[in-house]
């Protein structure tokens, strides 16, 4: 997939295949720029875990046809026409990079439970019964996951007996390519920053509720709480 997204990103109109949500619920509410007659929700849950849930509400009640792929029965999937249950990544061949970037894995199937499959292998299905054979040429899965590996000569089975893939590493790109930022050098003062009216330098600023900030209610309630809050897995 990351191959797929690099190609994508490096054309001569770069697609981002993700939306803007809150346009998308106005956009079937208001038939613009044309009525939206089918949704396919994948792992999400919309009705709880995105902004104004009221609109989510009315644009799904529009929608004449709503299919929902997950692993719990959601709010969300509560209202589908059809739900479709989702495999885990323990029922799932794949080829897995997990933010790795030097290296790819392979994970291997070890379960199936009931009737659930990979929502990719439904995807292929649905693209086969659609006639778009020649953009997508895979039969199945495991034809992707082979094309997936086609430069490494490897099929999926030799994969897994080699157990990782790694690229070659380079170090000191900097001194080549120089670092990613507008000047192409090491930058503790940003001009970009500067020029969209946010501070140049890092400013410490005391969180709204903190000891400091709050002294009131750091006597009854003493302790502080730090984690990191992943937006996109909380209230689902």
């Amino acid at each position: 997939m990351i191959r797929i997204f690099n190609k994508l990103k490096a054309s001569r109109f770069p697609l981002l295949p993700m939306l803007h949500p809150p346009t998308l619920w106005q956009s079937i509410i208001n038939a613009d720029p044309y009525r939206i007659r089918g949704l396919w929700i994948l792992g999400s849950n919309p009705l709880l875990n995105q902004t104004d849930p009221k609109s989510v509400e009315k644009a799904l009640d529009l929608v004449e046809f709503v299919v929902v792929s997950d692993f719990f029965f959601t709010p969300t999937a509560q209202r589908a026409d059809l739900v479709l249950p989702f495999s885990m990544w323990l029922d799932q061949d794949d080829v897995v990079n997990t933010m790795k970037q030097w290296c790819i894995l392979p994970r291997q199937k070890v379960v199936q439970v009931g009737e659930a499959r990979d929502d990719r292998e439904a995807m292929l299905d649905l693209i086969q019964s659609l006639g778009f054979n020649k953009a997508f040429p895979w039969k199945n899965h495991r034809q992707f996951v082979d094309w997936m590996l086609e430069d490494s000569g490897l099929s999926f089975e030799q994969f897994c007996e080699k157990g990782i893939l790694t690229a070659k590493m380079r170090y000191r790109k900097h001194e080549i390519s120089g670092f990613k930022t507008q000047s192409g050098k090491l930058e503790l003062y940003s001009e970009l920053l500067e020029e969209m009216g946010v501070s140049p330098l890092p400013v410490y600023r005391e969180p709204d509720i903190s000891p400091i900030a709050r002294p009131d209610l750091a006597k009854q309630y003493p302790y502080s709480l730090t984690t990191r809050r992943i937006r996109s897995f909380y209230h689902s």
